[in-house]
């Protein structure tokens, strides 16, 4: 049967497969036929990730005719480690002289201490820059993974825009480091 891959960069491929191939050899003829790493391949059709085992392309109910989109994931770096949080300390304010009027008869007067305007400053939380995903892109992903808009939106915009990288996090959670809170009510 003759099927059409799709990729997120808008390449069609077209593949020739036995109707009872399994997902994993599928996966494998994509990575002889199209240099794609089987292990980092997602394939999608009809909204569904295909998953690896024993079911056939039939299983799925895919036709000849038909197209998969195939992502490939990309390899994630190593955990970097943390950096230490950089605590401001604040600055002892220096003493500032205080002129001693002429009439004080050459008694000491003690220089007036200042105070520092805010003793316990806080660390200052760096910005996220903001992404506004483009209604193309949450439409292509709402056609691939069968979901609402609103999480198509969410993770594209987690992604900065990256279609692969914004279809694993609708498959495996958006880490909380990048969700952004909803706007209060």
């Amino acid at each position: 049967m003759k099927i059409t891959l799709k990729t997120l960069q808008g390449k069609q491929l077209p593949m020739e497969i036995e109707a009872d191939s399994t997902i994993e050899a599928l996966k494998a003829a994509i990575a002889a036929e199209h240099d794609m790493p089987a292990e980092s391949q997602n394939l999608v059709a009809y909204g569904k990730v295909l998953a690896d085992g024993a079911k056939s392309v039939t299983d799925y109910g895919i036709k000849d005719g038909d197209f998969i989109v195939v992502m490939v994931k990309k390899a994630k770096p190593a955990a970097k480690p943390k950096p230490a949080p950089v605590v401001e300390q604040p600055k002892p304010a220096e003493p500032v002289p205080v002129e001693q009027p002429s009439g004080s008869g050459g008694a000491n007067v003690e220089p007036a201490q200042v105070q520092p305007a805010n003793p316990n400053p806080q660390p200052v939380q760096p910005a996220q820059p903001e992404f506004q995903a483009k209604k193309e892109d949450v439409d292509t992903l709402m056609t691939i993974t069968g979901k609402d808009a609103e999480l198509c939106a969410k993770a594209l915009e987690a992604a900065f825009g990256d279609p692969d990288r914004a279809f694993s996090y609708i498959t495996d959670g958006i880490p909380q480091n990048l969700a952004q809170p909803s706007p209060a009510a």
